[in-house]
């Protein structure tokens, strides 16, 4: 996988994530162990994923503390 191939998945991961914020403003967002985590953690683990990995985070509605979240997910 070239670089301009990773770039491109965390570019398309932060688009993602930006539309998923936008269709339930104020959710949490949480990981796959169910911990919160910032705009800017996400961020930073979509940019690293497509890089260490070559892969792209993917996103879930999901309940968390009683409300629709954002929960983060990698495809095997």
């Amino acid at each position: 996988m070239t670089n301009a191939e990773r770039e491109r998945l965390w570019i398309d991961g932060w688009n993602d994530i930006y539309d998923a914020i936008a269709k339930l403003p104020g959710c949490y967002l949480v990981d796959e162990r169910w911990r919160e985590v910032t705009l800017d953690e996400c961020q930073g683990l979509i940019q690293s994923t497509a890089y260490t990995t070559g892969k792209r985070v993917r996103f879930r509605t999901a309940f968390y503390r009683g409300k629709q979240s954002i929960q983060i997910y990698f495809d095997d």
